[in-house]
């Protein structure tokens, strides 16, 4: 079929349903002649990406190449995981995709994942292939387990998230073979705990012990309270009437305080949360949220007694109620984003922190906002400055560029509360189906996969 052809035939496929990730493409005959113009529908196809009406067609094309096993130059699909990191479904099923081409899969996607000058996350999506081949290919995990060991034991403490993904991808296929290796780089502190736990969460996986012998190692070591300087969060009581500044200023002390890598660092981040917990069409559960503040239930601060505890629940609370009522009532919705003054004396609106706050409320109830498929577009004011894909193109923006956006974050959220509303009814809950984005970090902030975090539920 020619390009025109294809993607008429697939668009008749329409809107994907989000619980399953395979489609049949028997009755349209499709041989390996079709999979240089898939490919090239794959890359070269904005203006169906950028349509409501056609933006699936794409995905089809990926689908429809893994079908045929993926018979196309595997270096070229892969220069798909940058075009699509944007992309939550592509980001799930593009890993499948390369990795349906067996043995061709190794050595591109070994070189892609060995390129220091691409991005870290990129390369850390592209180690998910190697134990899709192992698995689907038996006869190649001996190699496959062999090239992952030599690329973790050559890596350096600069990259621990892409060395967690390569301890992840060699518990996938459970080898033991390689545990020293992984042991050394545990020991060398090369590995991002939060991603993949530590050494011995890994031999529980690989069966080597039942149980803990240690607490978890908390990656919140409340290394703030250590700064010289610091002070603990005013106890003073909280007044009912207590004003907006005090109220983010004392906000901020305990972020600050108990604050640490994986927690909302800003004020700003706590008014983003609090409207994506508003949006949700069922009510999300402070304990649910109260833990995404700081990026799941193992990284919650202990307080030092149920004083300290109640003063800090009162203050948020005060928070989390101003923000739902505002967006409950509001018809023209003001975000908290708070400002900073610049080394020139200008006054810089933060919404970056905000947007952050607002991806980690998203993923959150049952079903999340995010896996709703109309979510892919119309997040993307807010997914711009809020996740690590968006800022590499917020880098790239110019100042004018970068205002047209963020002109579009608060509008956003009303459409997204509006049309929440609007589907209420229609949304039910998701079991055993496919988490959209589930190698992505988790926008709760754990540092984890979304497959393995609030995509688990």
């Amino acid at each position: 079929m020619d390009k025109n052809t294809l993607i008429n035939t697939l668009s008749r496929f329409g809107q994907p349903d989000p619980t399953q990730r395979n489609t049949d493409f028997s009755a349209l005959r499709l041989t390996q002649a079709d999979a240089p113009t898939l490919l090239d529908l794959l890359l070269y196809s904005d203006e169906l990406n950028n349509q409501e009406s056609t933006w699936f067609v794409t995905l089809y094309a990926w689908r429809a190449l893994k079908s045929l096993n993926t018979p196309v130059d595997i270096t070229e699909l892969l220069t798909a995981l940058e075009l699509y990191q944007d992309h939550d479904w592509a980001l799930d099923e593009l890993p499948d995709v390369v990795a349906a081409a067996g043995e061709r899969a190794l050595a591109p996607t070994l070189a892609y994942i060995q390129d220091p000058e691409r991005d870290e996350f990129l390369r850390s999506l592209a180690v998910e292939i190697l134990p899709l081949v192992g698995h689907d290919h038996p006869e190649l995990r001996a190699t496959i387990v062999e090239q992952l060991t030599t690329l973790l034991a050559q890596q350096t403490a600069e990259t621990p998230e892409l060395n967690a993904f390569l301890v992840s991808a060699l518990l996938d296929l459970k080898a033991l073979e390689s545990l020293v290796v992984i042991n050394k780089a545990y020991e060398d502190n090369k590995v991002a705990i939060a991603i993949v736990g530590d050494f011995e969460d890994v031999e529980i996986e690989l069966g080597l012990r039942t149980e803990r012998t240690k607490p978890r190692e908390n990656p919140n070591k409340w290394l703030n309270q250590d700064d010289e300087g610091l002070e603990p969060p005013s106890q003073a009581p909280v007044p009912d009437d207590i004003a907006n500044d005090d109220l983010f200023d004392r906000l901020q002390q305990h972020l600050d305080y108990y604050g640490h890598e994986y927690s909302i660092q800003e004020v700003a981040g706590l008014d983003g949360l609090f409207a994506a917990v508003s949006c949700a069409p069922k009510m999300i559960m402070p304990t649910e949220w109260l833990a995404a503040i700081w990026g799941g239930e193992d990284y919650m601060p202990e307080f030092p007694g149920q004083a300290e505890l109640t003063i800090f629940v009162e203050l948020i609370m005060k928070l989390f109620n101003q923000t739902h009522q505002h967006l409950k009532e509001t018809k023209k919705f003001q975000a908290s984003f708070m400002s900073t003054i610049d080394e020139n004396g200008e006054q810089i609106l933060n919404v970056h922190s905000w947007c952050e706050g607002f991806m980690r409320g998203i993923v959150l109830g049952q079903p999340p906002l995010i896996e709703a498929p109309e979510m892919q577009q119309m997040l993307t004011p807010i997914a711009i400055f809020g996740t690590p894909q968006g800022y590499a193109k917020v880098e790239q923006m110019s100042d004018a560029e970068v205002q047209e956006w963020a002109v579009q974050i608060e509008p956003t959220v009303l459409k997204i509360r509006n049309w929440a509303i609007a589907h209420a009814p229609k949304l039910k809950p998701m079991v055993n189906t496919v988490k959209v984005g589930r190698n992505d970090p988790c926008p709760c902030g754990s540092g984890k996969k979304y497959k393995k975090c609030c995509g688990a539920n």
